[in-house]
């Protein structure tokens, strides 16, 4: 006595093969959410990584132009105090031309 394609003597094993076709594709689905989640966990990680990097490279460039800056003051204040001297020796040496062609 079979009902055609409702026969139950079937269903159940047909209910089973769908049930195990939906588990597989809901396991296949949360390893590729685990594995999307791992990849976005390793990202953020390599960015805040990144973030801090670049930081530490800005605090270390600002050293760096105070440094510089400040070496530069010193070679402003150096070549200013070289001119002076340079006029200094330029009078004596003309004070010195004056004095013997008297």
């Amino acid at each position: 006595m079979s009902n055609g394609p409702l026969d139950d003597r079937f269903v159940p094993a047909e209910l089973t093969d769908k049930l195990e076709k939906r588990e597989d594709k809901l396991k296949k689905k949360e390893r590729q959410l685990e594995e999307e989640l791992s990849r976005r966990e390793r990202l953020e990680t390599e960015l805040e990584s990144s973030r801090k990097e670049s930081s530490l490279q800005q605090a270390v460039n600002r050293r760096q132009e105070q440094a510089l800056a400040k070496k530069d003051k010193q070679l402003q204040e150096q070549t200013e105090e070289l001119d002076q001297v340079r006029k200094i020796q330029e009078q004596i040496f003309n004070l010195s031309k004056l004095k013997n062609s008297s």
